[in-house]
């Protein structure tokens, strides 16, 4: 088995660059898994792929109501024949690779399958998983979407729920921990991760850069293997 983890990422403010040096500690841990920061890059060709190591750069806009989107479709597309799950994350996330590993050899490559934190009909950005089967229809249908604007997440879940017959949302929200939605400790919060097994770590992408720091690195020093 064979994972592809795609990383929504860019170098502009101070958080996302300690982001990112958190996920470079841990992001080559596991053989199965190839990790990469995603991310644009106005001088190439428009909707070209440039892969090097752990970064895709993309040849297109940036941003959230456009970016997003367009770089996530045209990087799965290039990446669609080399693996057999792909993941949609962000820099503020933390994974439990071992963890996930052995869900992911449950799931039924021949039925549809996207799950991760789920709202009411769509998974959240910072979770997206994906079977090839489920990638190659959002590949298909987003490459004809490619210039709508929107939120990415609710993108990928208006394509999906069009385009699959049967409903193939997952929601994985027992195995993620919400940082914005628990009051606890940083040391409490590690337990409860560790007690319930839960891989998907939302952290704070939008709080306090010291605190985030703190966490990120609890994290690191409790899960890093």
């Amino acid at each position: 088995m064979r994972v592809a983890v795609l990383i929504i990422s860019s170098d502009e403010k101070e958080r996302w660059i300690l982001e990112k040096s958190i996920w470079k500690q841990y992001m080559n841990s596991h053989k199965e898994i190839d990790c990469f920061f995603l991310e644009t890059d106005l001088s190439l060709p428009s909707k070209s792929v440039k892969v090097s190591d752990n970064l895709i750069k993309v040849g297109c806009e940036d941003g959230i109501m456009k970016g997003i989107f367009r770089k996530t479709i045209l990087a799965l597309q290039h990446l669609e024949n080399k693996y057999d799950f792909f993941i949609r994350t962000n820099l503020s996330t933390f994974w439990r690779f071992n963890l996930l590993l052995p869900f992911l050899h449950g799931v039924s490559e021949k039925d549809d399958f996207y799950g991760g934190w789920a709202w009411v009909d769509y998974i959240s950005g910072f979770s997206i998983i994906l079977n090839k089967k489920t990638c190659k229809t959002l590949i298909q249908e987003g490459l004809e979407l490619y210039e709508q604007a929107g939120r990415d997440d609710r993108a990928i879940g208006h394509i999906l729920r069009r385009a699959v017959s049967d409903p193939c949302l997952t929601a994985l929200n027992d195995k993620c921990f919400y940082w914005e939605y628990e009051k606890s400790t940083i040391e409490d919060s590690i337990q409860t991760i560790k007690k319930d097994n839960r891989y998907i770590i939302r952290t704070l992408p939008h709080g306090d850069y010291t605190t985030q720091k703190d966490i990120l690195n609890a994290l690191l020093k409790e899960f890093k293997n």
